[in-house]
């Protein structure tokens, strides 16, 4: 649990090719004559009746039957969906979690193929306040667009901040209002200042600097060398570039009935409401120190399993 350096276990088929959850789980099960996949809709709200899920409205005002309802539409539309739905829970949206993400743009003294992986290997370590609290994450190109440069995310995989996302109309087309409120604990601030720090003496060692020609903080240019030494240099610098690392969580979040901030139970499903789940990173009540997609996968299947147990 304190610092090792290894291979990104992406999803991948036995080609070595990206694969989705929908490519191993899906394909599959839409050959079922019972499976009905239905593409380019928007759901509006969960249909209730008597505290219980009927179905789904979508946002033309189309009604769908289900005997069971499993909104999965991840931490930041889940909760939108059930607060559309008038979910009785103060918890819906609440506990917004992500790992945040302060990015440093190489200019590579050789091009990599933008059809090849961008990430192939990760470092994870320690701040020295949680084990294996921090995570360099290489990437070795941007897209053809950005031919000749990559990216080294420093994140913070243990974070204290809080966030929300909150309706900003009833109407489903417009997004939700999502307030990640990174780096508002200093907790959070002091924990990503020394990986910024190790990475600044990783990209100083001569194997990085024969890969790397240029380090840039910023999307203008601004050179490595202009970030200070000092703690508030640092996080004045983390606060205006650090982002969120597309592991949002924590909106629906699963605990005990008698916990206000709970939205499911230990089976994913919501509270107040009969034949109603949810089935995302939005259930869980604190962020892995991972990535997400291999926790949600594990989530996903115990519920699934659970869900055929009588109760």
């Amino acid at each position: 649990m304190g610092c090792d350096v290894g291979p990104a276990m992406l999803t991948r088929n036995q080609d070595g090719h990206r694969v989705s959850a929908a490519d191993i789980y899906l394909n599959r099960a839409r050959q079922r004559p019972q499976v009905q996949v239905v593409c380019d809709v928007l759901v509006d709200r969960v249909a209730i009746e008597n505290d219980q899920a009927v179905g789904v409205v979508l946002a033309d005002g189309t009604f769908i039957a289900a005997a069971e309802v499993v909104v999965a539409a991840g931490a930041i539309h889940s909760p939108a969906i059930l607060l559309r739905s008038k979910i009785d829970r103060p918890g819906v949206g609440q506990g917004l979690q992500d790992h945040p993400s302060a990015p440093l743009t190489i200019a590579l003294a050789e091009s990599c193929s933008p059809h090849e992986l961008a990430v192939t290997t990760l470092a994870r370590f320690t701040s020295g306040f949680e084990p294996a609290d921090l995570q360099l994450l290489p990437i070795d190109h941007l897209g053809q667009s950005s031919e000749g440069y990559g990216l080294l995310s420093v994140a913070l995989m243990l974070t204290r901040s809080r966030g929300h996302i909150a309706l900003a109309s009833s109407d489903p087309l417009v997004d939700p209002v999502v307030s990640f409120n990174l780096l508002s604990d200093e907790r959070d601030i002091e924990a990503l200042s020394v990986g910024v720090e190790v990475a600044r003496h990783l990209l100083e060692s001569p194997s990085l600097k024969r890969v790397a020609s240029e380090v840039f903080i910023d999307d203008v240019g601004t050179p490595l060398s202009a970030l200070g030494n000092s703690a508030h240099e640092i996080a004045t610098w983390l606060k205006s570039r650090t982002g969120d690392y597309v592991h949002a969580a924590g909106t629906c979040a699963m605990g005990d009935l008698a916990n206000e901030k709970a939205v499911v139970d230990m089976v994913g499903r919501v509270y107040g409401v009969k034949n109603l789940r949810v089935c995302d990173a939005s259930i869980f009540p604190m962020l892995p120190r991972a990535n997400t997609h291999f926790p949600v996968m594990m989530a996903a299947e115990l519920i699934a399993d659970r869900w055929l147990q009588p109760e």
